[in-house]
């Protein structure tokens, strides 16, 4: 196109850049990026924002900051895409001091940041993450927030605190991503009567959300509970995967 001289307008370049973020063409995106500017386009959101986004995806930092640094407005979505461009390469502190600089922060910042710190192993301050963001009384995303905090205790082995944050998200209606979450914290932080209460509550179950009760309750030796779960799991019509059987035979 650009070698018969046509000169592509937005909605090209948009759709060029996009199509270069899953594949990491990072060259390619350079060159798009270069072909935007040199068109005066780059004050368009979109152009402004997949251009970053294709830079973080590569490790290009310097390149993905440079654009971010350069925009008049940066709204949510610039900076939550700044932040997980860190977080998903390991640069914890980078990442933080992105947040910090965010004056007004919503739930896709804390929920970003608390999901990143957790994938990192970074659990303590995942949980600090979380209990700054009750001060500032944001209101949080009720799935993937809490999961995140859930898989947080899990791992840390806090138990006392997974069950104040069990408690502070209220009677809210288990899915099979928050009871799962509160499954395997319970199980893996000593409370499988609780895990077991919390299983039974729930109304809404998959193959995961039986897995985790079954591997918790062969984790805590009561076989007789794992096997009428899983012959549970069968009357219900939920194929079964291969993993689940040597559970069983403890």
């Amino acid at each position: 196109m650009i070698d018969r001289f046509i000169v592509p307008d937005k909605y090209v370049i948009t759709s060029v850049l996009k199509a270069c973020g899953p594949c990491f063409a990072l060259r390619e995106g350079k060159e798009v990026h270069c072909q935007a500017l040199k068109l005066e386009l780059s004050s368009n959101r979109s152009i402004t924002m997949k251009p970053m986004e294709i830079y973080g995806k590569c490790g290009e930092f310097d390149s993905a900051r440079k654009v971010f640094d350069k925009m008049t407005e940066r709204d949510v979505v610039a900076s939550t895409i700044m932040i997980n461009c860190f977080l998903d390469h390991g640069l914890v502190k980078k990442a933080v001091q992105v947040f910090d600089r965010v004056r007004v922060k919503d739930t896709v910042h804390w929920t970003a940041m608390i999901d990143g710190l957790v994938r990192n192993g970074e659990m303590n301050m995942a949980m600090e993450m979380f209990r700054e963001m009750q001060k500032d009384n944001v209101r949080h995303n009720e799935v993937t927030t809490i999961v995140c905090v859930f898989s947080a205790c899990s791992q840390l082995g806090a138990l006392e605190l997974g069950r104040w944050v069990h408690s502070y998200i209220g009677r809210i209606e288990l899915n099979h991503f928050v009871g799962g979450a509160l499954i395997n914290m319970y199980s893996r932080c000593g409370d499988i009567d609780e895990a077991e209460r919390v299983f039974a509550t729930m109304k809404e179950r998959n193959l995961i959300t039986y897995n985790l009760m079954i591997s918790g309750l062969a984790m805590h030796g009561k076989s007789i509970e794992a096997v009428e779960i899983f012959l549970g799991m069968i009357k219900q019509g939920i194929l079964f995967c291969r993993l689940v059987l040597p559970l069983l035979l403890f």
